[in-house]
């Protein structure tokens, strides 16, 4: 067997040699060795072997980001939310499939072109081809902040059904969804999926992203967000979705007022922007991870590799959903961040490995 190196506890443990606990586990020296020694805390050292990569599956919207150019007009950009997250998994390089539906028009066509270009996997999408494409057109201030306006009426998107769920779906460890999913027939396929998930076992993740402005009312949006925030095992809001949807003065009370709600939370990360995040686990006990300071040029899709980073990890055994694992998860969330902000796209923005091992902060 190969020699042990002891981790750097977390900070340190960005490269594939490392699990990230401080403790004397064996780097992954031979590819074709599956090192089967466990930390304290339960982590599996990864392995090269595809046969012990795990599967996230992602539900939801596929869109395309009209981003704006130099000349005044825009350049598509292959989106939406559990799209780019599929990305973030499979650029890092675990296996990740999109479950949705894309329409007729060439906008589809360049969807699927960059959803098979980014390694994602498209088994369970499905064509309608007298439907059309969302667009989401994103203004950009000076900061990098954005603005959306969208085109989504009578788009493939929304009209997703159960039946396009088949009943032999497998979410592997992993499903992930979002709250634009929640709203007409895509709904019902989101009940579905979810159930046969929870079914086979698998872990259900709700980054709740809120367009407000693509429901007929603010109050139907948290309503349908409250109806699912029970079904997900973690749960990922900003500190602004936090106020939209929970009472409490402190963000410590909100906190503790959404989880009374998410009876099945283990894990709840709260993103805040520059200010970093802070995650929760059952009890209420929290830790903090700062913002790594960069050079920004675009937020559209910061909270999908954000997410997409935690959910890699998990899926290859690397952290588990307690406090002591989820300190080196933010942390190396947070460094994939500062990367895919520091650049233009959202999709094509996410951050591999070692773009991530070799970060410097600015």
């Amino acid at each position: 067997m190969h020699a042990s190196k002891r981790c750097a506890h977390a900070r340190k443990g960005i490269g594939d040699d490392f699990c990230g606990f401080g403790q004397n586990c064996a780097p992954n020296v031979h590819p074709k060795e599956i090192c089967l020694e466990k930390c304290p805390k339960g982590c599996i050292m990864k392995s090269q072997r595809s046969d012990f990569m795990s599967k996230v599956v992602c539900i939801g919207e596929c869109l395309v980001d009209m981003m704006p150019s130099k000349n005044g007009g825009y350049i598509p950009n292959a989106g939406g939310a559990p799209c780019n997250v599929c990305a973030c998994v499979a650029r890092l390089g675990s296996d990740a499939a999109y479950l949705g539906k894309l329409g007729g028009d060439s906008y589809a066509d360049f969807l699927y072109d960059q959803i098979k270009s980014a390694g994602i996997d498209t088994r369970f999408v499905v064509f309608d081809k007298s439907l059309k494409t969302a667009l989401a057109f994103v203004d950009i201030d000076e900061k990098g902040d954005r603005k959306f306006r969208f085109e989504r009426e009578n788009t493939a998107d929304l009209n997703l059904t159960a039946d396009d769920v088949k009943d032999d779906f497998e979410a592997s460890d992993i499903l992930h969804f979002c709250s634009l999913g929640l709203m007409g027939q895509s709904k019902l396929a989101h009940e579905k999926a979810i159930a046969l998930a929870r079914q086979s076992g698998a872990l259900v993740s709700f980054d709740v992203n809120v367009r407000a402005d693509l429901w007929d009312s603010v109050e139907d949006c948290v309503n349908a967000i409250k109806e699912f925030l029970p079904r997900a095992d973690i749960v990922k809001v900003s500190n602004e979705e936090l106020d939209l949807l929970a009472q409490g003065g402190s963000e410590d009370e909100k906190a503790k007022n959404l989880m009374s709600n998410a009876l099945d939370c283990k894990i709840l990360i709260v993103t805040k922007g520059a200010d970093g995040a802070v995650c929760y686990d059952r009890s209420l006990a929290k830790i903090t991870q700062k913002a790594y300071k960069t050079h920004v040029v675009n937020t559209t899709g910061a909270g999908d590799c954000f997410i997409g980073s935690i959910l890699y990890l998990l899926s290859q055994k690397t952290v588990r959903l307690d406090l002591t694992c989820m300190s080196y998860a933010l942390d190396f969330a947070s460094r994939a961040c500062a990367i895919q902000i520091s650049r233009n796209g959202s999709m094509t923005a996410m951050p591999s490995k070692s773009d991530i091992a070799a970060f410097k902060e600015c």
